[in-house]
């Protein structure tokens, strides 16, 4: 099944000639390790799939990366700047090389126009994709370093051996070197 149909196939049963106008209008589009997607200043033209890949957002501040989202495989990423029509505050790259599927105003209307009830499924999708940031925006509010740390190892265990540990411990708020010792004192816990 390909990926962008198993993905809606949680929302909403799809025909054979729906998955087929679904998958056969998808626009494929791969980006190299480290290529910089969206830039501050830039206006997202484009909301993407990820097939295969992992892509980070981040702001620079100080000349410092802080990264706040990390998406992989059959993970959708609608940039702000997207939904808005206004200039991107942050970055979007390709933290490894990528395979997405793009998605469009002009796509999402045909598609509409094409599956009416797929409206709805975007509708909770959306809303999907808004309380999971919440609910990641409290954990990084509420939750000590360590413990987020143990948090995202239980919910994203994939990110922990996949990025690298500066990208990590950015998305987690603390310097790499508090990353190497909460690790280490995890794993002295274990033996």
């Amino acid at each position: 099944m390909h990926p962008i149909i198993e993905y809606l196939s949680k929302y909403i049963k799809l025909s054979d000639d729906q998955a087929e106008a679904i998958v056969t209008g998808s626009k494929i589009q791969e980006f190299k390790k480290k290529e910089i997607i969206l830039r501050p200043g830039e206006v997202a033209r484009n909301c993407y799939f990820i097939l295969k890949g992992c892509i980070k957002t981040y702001y620079l501040v100080d000349g410092e990366e802080k990264v706040t989202g990390l998406f992989t495989e059959g993970e959708p990423l609608v940039p702000v700047s997207y939904a808005t029509g206004e200039k991107s505050d942050y970055f979007v790259e390709a933290i490894e090389p990528c395979i997405t599927s793009l998605g469009s105003n002009i796509k999402t209307d045909e598609l509409f126009d094409r599956i009416p009830e797929m409206k709805n499924v975007s509708l909770v999708i959306g809303g999907e994709i808004m309380a999971r940031n919440q609910v990641s925006y409290d954990t990084f509010r509420t939750l000590p370093p360590e413990q987020r740390y143990k948090k995202l190892r239980e919910t994203r265990p994939d990110l922990c051996n996949r990025i690298p540990q500066y990208t990590l411990a950015s998305y987690l708020g603390i310097k790499p070197e508090s990353l190497s010792r909460i690790r280490k004192r995890m794993q002295e816990k274990v033996v």
